[in-house]
């Protein structure tokens, strides 16, 4: 029983390695703003440098994805995890078509995402640069901390 779960999480890690080609870290997945007109600091990181990233917002109207932004990232790279990571960064506005409004005590948010080479980027929950230091895996993680392909951003007005 123990050697056939081995090769099961042994198969996860093989799976999260070859999807994972880049993760958006900022904003991170629950993160707050003070107002939707206010720039967000898109930020994330690419295994190869020069790569566009395009950001997205979902549009309120008809749940599109919208470009709102690109950002390229950096010929430097950090080594983590065993792999060279390039970053990526840009400001962007969320523009209002985007924002849902707030209603029964939420406030106002946005769902964001980017995406590089056709593929979303993996998104963490709020606090990135707070915790990736405590693991010593991708894989412990993405399996601890990955929130999917998208993030919400929240807005207090």
């Amino acid at each position: 029983m123990v050697s056939r779960i081995a090769k099961c999480l042994s198969a996860l890690a093989v799976m999260i390695s070859l999807t994972f080609t880049g993760c958006m870290v900022s904003p991170g997945h629950m993160s707050q703003i003070n107002s939707k007109t206010e720039k967000v600091h898109f930020e994330g990181f690419v295994t190869k440098p020069n790569k566009t990233v395009t950001i997205y917002a979902e549009q309120v109207s008809d749940g599109k994805w919208v470009k709102i932004g690109d950002a390229v990232s950096i010929q430097n790279s950090v080594k983590k995890f065993g792999t060279d990571w390039h970053v990526w960064g840009k400001n962007i506005t969320i523009p209002a078509k985007c924002w849902y409004p707030a209603d029964n005590g939420w406030p106002a948010y946005a769902n964001v995402k980017a995406v590089s080479d056709g593929n979303d980027l993996t998104t963490f929950i709020d606090g990135f640069y707070d915790y990736v230091g405590n693991y010593d895996t991708l894989e412990d993680l993405y399996m601890d901390r990955s929130t999917g392909s998208y993030a919400v951003v929240f807005a207090d007005y």
